[in-house]
């Protein structure tokens, strides 16, 4: 949590520019040595999700596709990173910011990896159970038929 304590210090543009910008370069790196650095990565946008909460929104459905990607990873630890951390910024969204995850989760179920896919399917679960609970009627509005 000490990443979103340093989020909140610096500011939402500090956020941006500096702190998820060398997170997602961690996340991106190639090649079987950089499987620490990726994982590492995974963890900080988990932690700075559960750290700043609904602060985190805006930068969440832009990670998403990243985080979906991160689960079709060689290395099983940074599977498990990406899924841990795909599920902790869901938790964190708010229903507005659910509604709008949808489509990018639809695209991982379309996703030619089986491990994507899965991941996607799961966080399509979390995400439909939490907008049956806090709104049911617009759930039949953002599933595609």
């Amino acid at each position: 949590l000490g990443s979103a304590a340093a989020a909140r210090a610096v500011g939402a543009g500090a956020l941006r520019r500096k702190i998820l910008d060398a997170v997602e370069t961690a996340i991106k790196a190639e090649g079987k040595g950089a499987a620490g650095r990726r994982q590492g990565g995974l963890l900080c946008f988990a932690a700075l999700a559960a750290g700043l909460g609904r602060a985190f929104e805006p930068y969440a459905l832009k990670c998403l596709p990243l985080l979906l990607a991160s689960c079709a990873d060689d290395k099983k630890e940074v599977q498990l990173a990406g899924q841990k951390a795909a599920k902790t910024v869901v938790a964190e969204v708010g229903t507005n910011g659910l509604k709008m995850m949808v489509k990018p989760v639809l695209e991982g179920i379309r996703d030619k990896r089986w491990r994507t896919q899965l991941s996607a399917i799961e966080l399509l679960t979390t995400i439909v159970t939490e907008l049956a609970e806090s709104a049911p009627k617009r759930l039949a509005m953002i599933l595609p038929q």
